[in-house]
């Protein structure tokens, strides 16, 4: 009887866990997200759990980061901008969160969501892409939606792509570990989430697979795991081309390879979306009292001095220099000490974090909705880890 209400509640958790990354926001106070977060504490609070926190430095500095924002508004006439001020809150939230729930339930608890987030996102963007369903994200723009890319769960096609990113490396992870071929094939499924959304997701993926790859696999496994891949990715392709139609097929692949094309036609790998990033996104404030505190206001609202989707920039404008710098401190600091840990899932979660710094080169991925609560989540259990897993040894 204990075993299946156990059983239950982890069932339970998992589901609010899997909101908690995936969860949309509809506006008005209606956040599936952060309602999950909540209704997760009204279940911890229900019952005995021991807090101590190991992240102490993490939680410094994300303190003064919201001291920053709030004090930046109150400079700026009470201009309260919710991205800059939640934004920390909501990290030291789930890091509290996360650190309560790995203690008292393991990492599996984890593990499996991450892999649902991952394979629910690939197959909402499949049905969207054959018209099967019509939903989106509430904050999904719908003029930014083509016949060919697909958001999925997600309000964005990079949100989307990112999280399936870092699902797809767990499977690889986990089966580097476990040695059972069931996550290569989800591995590789669920990077086709990450094909069919967003190329900056693409290029990272292609990056973090093959330094996860070169760190973590042996010549003959590495022979091994290509054979393998050789064959799921060819049976993925003979499915694909008898689902979708050739005229999507080929406009996936001009999109998703664009950089490559253009470099095999004139020798240039920039793309439209490249060229207007670097020429049009990344102006600062020419005005010390903006730079040192900000303005309150996010560039990417029309109220603001600019336009820009990168997060530094983003940052610069709406917090300040000081702000910037500690968020680069933090990333800093999480990313050292993931290098310096005893074990496997540390070094990935590092490759994650960093892919994550270049993302955010290009958009507001910095501990974003779905990737950024994934990383959360892994740096928790990275720095939690003990050698008495479920996946045996010091994983």
């Amino acid at each position: 009887m204990l075993n299946i209400s156990l059983n239950k509640t982890e069932n339970i958790l998992k589901i609010l866990i899997l909101f908690v990354i995936c969860g949309p926001n509809y506006g008005s106070g209606l956040d599936v997200s952060l309602i999950s977060i909540f209704i997760l504490y009204i279940i911890i609070f229900s019952h005995k759990f021991n807090l101590t926190i190991n992240f102490k430095i993490e939680f410094i500095i994300l303190i003064l980061i919201t001291l920053i924002a709030l004090i930046s508004s109150i400079i700026n006439g009470g201009i309260l901008n919710s991205t800059f001020l939640i934004k920390p809150i909501k990290i030291l939230v789930a890091l509290i969160l996360f650190t309560i729930l790995y203690r008292k339930y393991g990492e599996r608890l984890f593990f499996d969501v991450i892999i649902l987030v991952g394979v629910i996102n690939t197959l909402v963007i499949f049905l969207q892409l054959l018209n099967i369903i019509e939903w989106y994200n509430p904050q999904f723009v719908l003029h930014y939606d083509v016949s060919f890319r697909k958001p999925g769960l997600f309000a964005g096609y990079p949100d989307s792509g990112l999280t399936a990113l870092a699902s797809s490396l767990i499977c690889m992870y986990l089966f580097k570990i476990k040695n059972e071929q069931k996550y290569l094939i989800l591995s590789f499924f669920i990077a086709l989430g990450v094909l069919i959304t967003s190329r900056t997701a693409l290029l990272l993926y292609m990056f973090s697979l093959f330094f996860y790859i070169v760190f973590f696999f042996k010549v003959s496994q590495v022979i091994k795991t290509i054979i393998i891949t050789l064959i799921i990715i060819t049976i993925f392709l003979f499915l694909i081309g008898n689902i979708f139609p050739e005229s999507i097929i080929q406009k996936i692949y001009d999109f998703s390879f664009e950089m490559f094309l253009n470099y095999q036609k004139n020798g240039n790998i920039s793309t439209g979306s490249s060229d207007d990033l670097l020429y049009n996104h990344f102006n600062i404030p020419n005005d010390l009292f903006t730079l040192i505190i900000g303005n309150s206001i996010e560039p990417f609202s029309m109220k603001g001095s600019y336009f820009s989707d990168v997060f530094y920039i983003r940052t610069l404008w709406g917090v300040g220099l000081i702000s910037l710098f500690l968020y680069f401190l933090l990333l800093l600091y999480m990313f050292i000490r993931l290098i310096f840990l005893n074990s496997r899932l540390s070094k990935v979660c590092a490759i994650l974090f960093f892919v994550m710094f270049l993302s955010c080169f290009k958009g507001p991925f910095f501990i974003s909705r779905g990737f950024g609560d994934i990383l959360l989540i892994l740096y928790i259990i990275s720095i939690n880890k003990s050698n008495k897993s479920y996946l045996g040894g010091n994983h």
